[in-house]
């Protein structure tokens, strides 16, 4: 091993340890939370939701992740089966909200690449993700303007920073859409060529990225019916996630008007934008949660165990589609 490689082990390792280490600070966050809280009252929040409340949360989840799934087929150059990437989606979702970052896609990626190929694989899940960045901050600016229309007993001046962050939350996607004008997999390939950072025969790997960028530029207007589709499908998952947070504020029995829990559904889509740049989500998003509730002027801690019933909701919702592939 030379030195250059000695260095970048090195280099891994020590990031490996603070992304340990920040989750297991989220975590014990999380609980220094839920303490301060207070145990009874979340309990009580349970109650509320009932067995029967859980169903229809659970229900809403599986919808949510049906619809992505099939998004995510609609991308494939030719169709793998509802039921089989419905587990794929899931286990991506459950790898995503375990270990942040894109572990989830390479899942997904790597598993897709056994009906398409591999090209084929991280094209169609590079183009689920590129529209999905218009279309969850799409639903989300939806979400506070019909807010603003249908009044959320919140300041005004509080409404419009939300809707801000839902018109800044489109900047990546117009980050996205430059990089593709620009050749963004060539071009980031080219880069590691010149850098040496591929070992491996480099001048497969640029062509591969050509193509890579030539199927996501060409997808609208070889297949624009399946790119509406794909719209389509992922913009009502977002509904269907929506309607799951106004379910479960009416299981725990608060008083807030439809208008509210638009905005406070807006405001947690903006929120989760910023945790998706940290290594850790679990304990991070309820914390979120915490700030954003506050924010609007309600209970911070209502917030929290708002998060955390929904956050059990996405792992059953995910974790059951994706377990029972696994028997089939």
């Amino acid at each position: 091993m030379n030195k250059g490689d000695s260095r970048s082990t090195r280099s891994l390792g020590w990031k490996s340890i603070l992304k340990a280490a920040f989750i297991l600070f989220a975590l014990l966050a999380l609980v220094w939370l839920l303490n301060k809280i207070g145990w009874n009252r979340i309990g009580h929040a349970f109650v509320s939701v009932g067995w029967v409340g859980a169903l229809i949360l659970l229900s809403l989840g599986i919808l949510e992740s049906t619809l992505d799934a099939a998004a995510l087929d609609a991308t494939m150059p030719r169709r793998i089966g509802l039921w089989r990437m419905l587990s794929y989606h899931c286990a991506g979702a459950i790898s995503n909200t375990i270990v942040p970052g894109e572990a989830g896609e390479v899942l997904k990626g790597s598993m897709l690449a056994k009906h398409v190929g591999a090209r084929q694989a991280i094209a169609g899940t590079v183009l689920w993700n590129y529209i999905f960045k218009v279309s969850r901050p799409l639903v989300a600016l939806i979400a506070a303007l019909l807010a603003l229309v249908l009044g959320s007993y919140v300041e005004p001046k509080v409404s419009m920073v939300v809707i801000t962050g839902c018109v800044l939350a489109f900047a990546p996607y117009l980050v996205f859409k430059l990089l593709l004008k620009k050749g963004m997999a060539e071009v980031i390939a080219r880069a590691l060529q010149r850098l040496r950072l591929l070992k491996k025969d480099p001048e497969k790997f640029v062509e591969s990225a050509i193509e890579l960028d030539h199927s996501i530029r060409t997808f609208w207007k070889e297949r624009p019916a399946d790119y509406l589709k794909v719209f389509g499908l992922q913009a009502a998952a977002r509904v269907s996630s929506w309607m799951a947070l106004f379910a479960a504020i009416q299981l725990m029995e608060l008083d807030y008007s439809f208008g509210l829990c638009a905005l406070i559904y807006a405001g947690l889509s903006v929120g989760d934008y910023v945790v998706m740049t940290l290594p850790a989500r679990i304990g991070v998003s309820e914390g979120a949660g915490y700030l954003i509730f506050s924010f609007f002027g309600l209970d911070g801690g209502t917030g929290v165990i708002l998060y955390v019933i929904l956050r059990l909701k996405g792992i059953a919702s995910n974790a059951i589609p994706a377990l029972a592939s696994m028997k089939t």
